[in-house]
């Protein structure tokens, strides 16, 4: 009875920091990422960048649903740069892409920030007045990967089904598609809006309890890998019965960047048969100074942690 007791104050908790702090990582964990967010507003003494309506508008939109998206000229213009090096490195026949697992998704081998220096241009343009105009501060880029992402006529598995990541509720993950996603078959990002998605987090210790004891199964004792198994199935099945109407997939040209809070609940990367999609993705935050493009070029952005444990890293 203690322990049940104990898991359920627990569970209370981190709904709280869920809806304070729009995080997952922990309720003793998450209040130190927005109180720095705070610390961040507080010091900037920049002016924030003019910018165009369709930035505005996205920031606004991000700020109620945790998702958006936007499409300029300049981006598109970095996106054809970086996608025709790609392509000719392939045509020479360099092999770029880590070994493909069961979800088809190979890795970038190299430091994609530093290989492609185009994409600085991207933090120096729209994506950083997105970013400024939305923490109301300075941001810093915490790292960066590049995925290329195939159908291998399976069914979705990973982060090609419904999740929510575990990370600060101050980290925006920016996605950059390098090519068209102009339909479903593109392997195009979904996501659940922001309150929609706190509606099925309300729920989802006790529905988790039921659907373990279900099969059998103590849910404190159940591994990883079925723990997230019976959340796909729960959010899958919670936005199927109520909330299918409400998810997000922004579709458009080469240059789409579609910014998005990690822990709504979200799934992409499972292109149709024969096609392949391909995206960078940059985890970014807030930061009490201007992004330090310098060291950024020097000593590039690999992924060696999921999310700063300072806040001020």
């Amino acid at each position: 009875m203690l322990d049940y007791l104990r898991r359920k104050i627990t569970s209370i908790l981190q709904l709280r920091a869920i809806k304070r702090h729009g995080s997952r990582v922990g309720w003793r964990i998450a209040p130190r990422y927005t109180k720095y967010l705070h610390e961040c507003r507080k010091t900037f003494i920049g002016t924030m960048p003019l910018t165009s309506e369709a930035i505005v508008g996205a920031v606004e939109t991000f700020q109620r649903d945790g998702i958006a998206s936007f499409h300029t000229t300049e981006n598109k213009n970095v996106a054809n740069l970086v996608y025709r090096k790609i392509l000719q490195r392939q045509q020479e026949g360099e092999e770029m892409w880590g070994p493909v697992g069961t979800s088809g998704n190979r890795n970038y081998t190299g430091c994609v920030y530093r290989d492609f220096p185009e994409l600085e241009e991207l933090f120096r343009g729209d994506v950083g007045r997105f970013l400024y105009h939305y923490y109301g501060a300075y941001f810093k880029i915490f790292n960066a990967a590049m995925y290329k992402s195939v159908n291998m006529g399976v069914a979705p598995q990973g982060s090609q089904l419904w999740h929510s990541d575990s990370g600060p509720g101050t980290c925006v993950v920016v996605a950059f598609y390098l090519h068209d996603v102009l339909d479903e078959g593109a392997g195009v990002l979904h996501a659940l809006p922001w309150k929609h998605s706190v509606d099925i987090f309300k729920k989802e210790y006790n529905t988790l309890q039921f659907m373990a004891k279900s099969v059998g199964v103590n849910l404190r004792d159940a591994s990883r890998e079925a723990r997230r198994d019976l959340i796909a199935k729960y959010y899958a099945k919670a936005i199927q019965d109520k909330y299918s109407e409400f998810v997000i997939g922004p579709k458009g040209p080469a240059g789409l960047v579609v910014p998005f809070l990690n822990n709504v609940i979200h799934f992409g990367g499972y292109p149709q048969t024969d096609r392949e999609r391909l995206a960078v993705l940059f985890h970014c935050y807030p930061s009490d100074k201007p992004p330090d493009f310098v060291r950024y070029r020097n000593e590039g952005l690999r992924k060696n942690k999921p999310y700063p444990l300072n806040p001020s890293e």
